[in-house]
């Protein structure tokens, strides 16, 4: 199980590198679009399109920095470390799925298995912090009982 965990571990190292590099393209092309503007006799129609420009640069940058806080995450995890309880870095099975306690990145599917990169800090991964093997917890009403911590 150890290695499924470690290609779950790359799997959303993979995806947010992916991420790092659309928000940059993306953040990069808009403060492109800004730096091309041209003043015209519409005079406010030159303003409005920069402004617009900008902020979409300032919402990319944004998402680039929460996908490079994601990104240090991911690293200072240690894929190979068995945990006896639910923390960060946890890979944890579940008679109602598997969790990878990291980053919220969704459902992650390797070598025919389903497993959902979640963070601590959402309310899924904060029912499951501190339990361990055969503990249960409860997700939206649903009660769910650890079959396995790696």
């Amino acid at each position: 199980m150890n290695s499924l965990k470690e290609k779950i571990h790359n799997k959303c190292i993979e995806l947010v590198d992916q991420t790092v590099i659309m928000h940059q393209k993306a953040m990069n092309d808009a403060q492109d679009a800004a730096n091309k503007e041209q003043r015209s006799t519409a005079g406010d129609k030159y303003d409005t399109s920069r402004a617009m420009s900008q902020n979409e640069r300032d919402m990319y940058a944004s998402r680039l920095a929460d996908s490079l806080q994601m990104k240090k995450v991911l690293n200072n995890i240690d894929p190979h470390k068995t945990l006896e309880q639910a923390e960060s870095g946890a890979l944890v099975v579940t008679d109602n799925g598997n969790y990878y306690l990291s980053v919220s990145l969704g459902k992650i599917s390797i070598d025919e298995e389903e497993c959902f990169a979640i963070s601590p800090m959402t309310p899924a991964g904060q029912a499951m912090l501190g339990k361990r093997v055969g503990d249960t917890f409860e997700i939206r009403g649903q009660s769910s009982l650890i079959k396995n911590i790696w």
